[in-house]
């Protein structure tokens, strides 16, 4: 998928992800809230078509889900 289907808030999120960090500290560092937080990650999970963190780590390292 290109990288340009995402937001750049998305794009964050998905950096942040990839350091291994929780959604709490996630939230903290980005400044919005846990709420918000799972709203982009909902939004990220319908555009990679995966369901849990760790599908979407296999998807953003393999490219698949």
């Amino acid at each position: 998928m290109n990288e340009n289907v995402f937001t750049k808030r998305e794009m964050d999120i998905i950096n942040e992800i990839k350091k291994a960090k929780s959604r709490k500290i996630i939230a903290d560092a980005l400044c919005i809230s846990i709420n918000t937080l799972d709203k982009h990650l909902h939004s990220i999970h319908l555009k990679t078509k995966t369901h849990s963190v760790a599908e979407l780590m296999n998807w953003l390292y393999n490219g698949k889900a």
